[in-house]
């Protein structure tokens, strides 16, 4: 509910990876903001779809606590 920035974690660990699913309420159009640590490709998008009730997958890397590689897939239906 609402627009939101996902801060940098605490007691992340180099080599720690997973995905965390970001999904939109019934109404949509909110945004995810990301903290300085999260790195995505040049050339891709780090922004969640808009669309009500969608669904987003982060996957990332942390090499460092201030370095995580990240990249987001969109709208999972």
């Amino acid at each position: 509910a609402g627009n939101r920035t996902l801060e940098a974690p605490t007691n992340c660990q180099p080599g720690q990876s997973g995905m965390i699913t970001i999904c939109q309420n019934g109404s949509g159009g909110n945004t995810l903001g990301f903290a300085s640590v999260w790195k995505f490709p040049l050339a891709a998008s780090s922004s969640i779809t808009a669309s009500a009730a969608s669904t987003n997958a982060l996957q990332y890397y942390v090499y460092t606590s201030s370095f995580i590689k990240a990249a987001l897939t969109n709208a999972f239906s």
